[in-house]
């Protein structure tokens, strides 16, 4: 009787071996899990959007300042005003570019535009153009000549061999402080006159023309576009996904 509750000595590697073999198959399938798991996190990873701010915002200078307080005749395509963004997050670039169709005139003279937020107590615009100075006002201290609303910003061009377009770099700055964040919504906003977003002088006669009309091109999203790092990873995941599904076969 004690023969039949008690396991024969001889047996014992064959369940020992059963065991192994059951412990075995249980850990290979927990790692064909994570595998594929992880194969999967890769490919998510490699596919995700990145957010992006704003690009760029143009001013259209379409229209002659005429009078002390319109925009008027002539109009048309006189050049454009763009702000965009810089590679350093906290300032903006900027760009005038005149189109007058005398080349003696496309030449910057003056650059009013106007900014939104209230500007902190000694902060100041500044560009990385030496020879452009640059005045800072609260909607009353700064106005062109010849039109009587006042603008925020005023850049005067000082440069000794005019360009077109003209080009620098915007700041707002503070001694011994971080640079301000300039975003380009900020700078999309219309003069006290509900006129101009921005109005420029240049070195010919009548030389004030200003713009009633902007375009703010804001991106939400970049699509994900398959780049070398990503069909890596998107391949990685596969091979681990297809190895999974041959194991389970």
């Amino acid at each position: 009787m004690s023969d039949d509750l008690t396991t024969n000595k001889s047996d014992l590697p064959l369940l020992r071996g059963f065991h192994n073999s059951e412990s075995n198959e249980f850990h290979m399938k927990q790692t064909r899990v994570r595998f594929a798991v992880f194969g999967a996190a890769l490919v998510l990873l490699a596919l995700t959007p990145t957010a992006a701010r704003a690009s760029s915002l143009t001013f259209l200078l379409n229209c002659s300042v005429t009078s002390a307080t319109t925009c008027g005749s002539p109009t048309g395509s006189f050049g454009s005003v763009t702000l965009s963004e810089n590679a350093n997050a906290l300032w903006l670039d900027l760009t005038v570019t005149l189109n007058l169709g005398d080349p003696t005139k496309n030449f910057l003279s003056r650059l009013f535009l106007n900014y939104s937020p209230a500007i902190g107590a000694g902060y100041n615009f500044t560009t990385t153009d030496s020879e452009t100075a640059v005045s800072t006002g609260t909607n009353t201290q700064v106005a062109a000549s010849g039109y009587t609303v006042a603008f925020d910003i005023k850049f005067t061009n000082n440069d000794t061999v005019p360009v077109n377009p003209w080009t620098t770099v915007l700041k707002l700055q503070k001694a011994s402080n971080p640079d301000i964040d300039l975003n380009l919504s900020d700078f999309d906003v219309k003069d006290a006159n509900g006129l101009l977003f921005a109005l420029v002088n240049h070195s010919g006669a009548g030389s004030q023309i200003g713009s009633t009309s902007d375009v703010l091109v804001t991106t939400t999203a970049v699509a994900a576009v398959p780049e070398p790092a990503t069909l890596v990873l998107c391949g990685i995941g596969a091979m681990l996904a297809a190895s999974r599904l041959r194991r389970r076969q």
